[in-house]
């Protein structure tokens, strides 16, 4: 893994913290979570689920 994908999910994980004040470990779940299906979605199809909430 390149050190800017991690630089970046770092980043999204601070700002899910900013945004719900939600244990910045959970935060980082939800950031590799993220990650895991952007990648996947630009390598074909990616099934998943939106929560809204």
């Amino acid at each position: 893994m390149k050190k800017t994908y991690l630089s970046k999910i770092m980043l999204l994980a601070w700002q899910f913290r900013r945004q719900t004040g939600v244990d910045f470990g959970e935060c980082l779940k939800k950031a590799w979570a993220n990650y895991k299906v952007v990648r996947r979605m630009r390598n074909g199809i990616a099934p998943f689920l939106f929560h809204e909430g």
